[in-house]
């Protein structure tokens, strides 16, 4: 009788051993759900704050590109009108040396006439 005693003893301490081993299990389960998903809310938050930071940067960036795109734009309008205004002085130019050569071949044209040539 003392061996299934012993023997029923040993039964239900397994038997307690087995529910305390799993409910042991089940908590330490609970503990990695409840720590990854602890993980998973700060590596979101924090994938967050590195977006937010980093569209923050682009919006800068595109600030300073669509800046420059505008400087660059009225730089070669300048230099366009610049060049412009130069052709045009010197059309001008052109035109009054063409006045000036023209009257110098009138005059030289008279005195080929009052020399006879």
């Amino acid at each position: 009788m003392a061996d299934k005693l012993e023997e029923l003893k040993n039964i239900l301490v397994g038997d307690e051993l087995r529910k305390f081993d799993t409910k042991f299990m089940e908590f330490g389960d609970q503990l990695k759900k409840m720590s990854e998903s602890s993980n998973s809310s700060q590596v979101a938050e924090k994938l967050n704050t590195i977006k937010a930071e980093s569209d923050g940067e682009i919006a800068k960036v595109n600030d300073k590109i669509v800046k420059m795109q505008k400087n660059i734009e009225a730089g070669f309008s300048k230099i366009v009108d610049t060049l412009n205004g130069q052709f045009k002085k010197l059309e001008e130019d052109l035109a009054k040396n063409k006045q000036d050569l023209q009257a110098i071949r009138d005059k030289f044209d008279g005195f080929k006439k009052l020399f006879g040539s």
